[in-house]
C-alpha cells in the first residue's frame, strides 16, 4: 500500500519543525522540551506529536535533514573524485567537521537511539564505491568494509571535543586512512 502524499500545509509544517527543532537544539541543547520546538515553529505541540510521534523521531528527521542537505552532497564530491583516496579523505573529513558543528544535536541523536538504517545506508553505499574503487586500484587494503568507514567517523568524532580549527581530525583521520592503505602515507602535522 502506497502511503498518501502529505498535504501542502503539513509540508510547510514538517519543515518549520525540523529548522526549528535544529537551531532549538543547538542553542538549547538535546533536553530542549518539545513544546519549546512547536512554540518557534508557530505550530500546535498536538501538531508535532502528529507529524513526528515523539523525540525520538523527530530527532531523527532532523538528523535526516541535515544530513540530507549537508552530507550527501560530500559523498556525491568523493565519487567525483580522480583519485578516490583523495576523495574517500575529504568526504570523510568533511562529514566529521559538520558533525562536529552540530554537537547538540549529535548528543539529542545518541538520547533518542542513534542513526536510522536508511540515513547510514544513504551514506555508505556511495562510499563504498570509492572504497572499492580505491581497493581495485591498489590503494587501499583488500580486507576493508563499508562499516569501517562508519568506524573512522564514529572513532574520529569519540576523540574531538574542541571547535574546528582547534582539533587534530584532520591527523586522526589521516591516520586511520594510513592504516588502510597498502603502502604508507604522510600524516598532517598538528594543528
Amino acid at each position: 500500500m502506497r502511503a498518501t502524499p502529505r498535504r501542502a500545509d503539513a509540508r510547510r509544517n514538517i519543515a518549520r519543525v525540523l529548522d526549528a527543532a535544529l537551531s532549538a537544539f543547538e542553542e538549547a541543547g538535546p533536553d530542549v522540551p518539545l513544546d519549546e520546538i512547536a512554540r518557534r515553529a508557530g505550530v500546535g505541540i498536538a501538531t508535532l506529536y502528529r507529524l513526528f510521534g515523539g523525540r525520538g523521531a523527530l530527532v531523527r528527521a532532523v538528523f535526516g535533514q541535515l544530513f540530507e542537505k549537508q552530507v550527501e552532497p560530500l559523498v556525491a564530491t568523493a565519487r567525483a573524485a580522480a583519485d578516490p583516496v583523495d576523495g574517500l579523505v575529504e568526504a570523510l573529513t568533511a562529514t566529521v567537521e559538520v558533525l562536529m558543528a552540530h554537537q547538540q544535536l549529535l548528543a539529542a541523536l545518541r538520547e533518542a537511539g542513534g542513526v536510522s538504517f536508511d540515513v547510514a545506508e544513504r551514506y555508505l553505499l556511495p562510499l563504498a564505491e570509492v572504497l572499492t574503487a580505491a581497493q581495485r586500484e591498489g590503494l587501499l587494503r583488500r580486507d576493508l568494509e563499508m562499516r569501517d568507514l562508519a568506524a573512522v567517523v564514529v572513532m574520529v568524532l569519540a576523540t574531538v571535543h574542541l571547535p574546528i580549527g582547534h582539533t587534530p581530525h584532520r591527523r586522526y583521520i589521516a591516520l586511520l586512512i594510513a592504516g588502510m592503505r597498502t603502502k604508507e602515507g604522510t600524516l598532517p602535522p598538528l594543528d
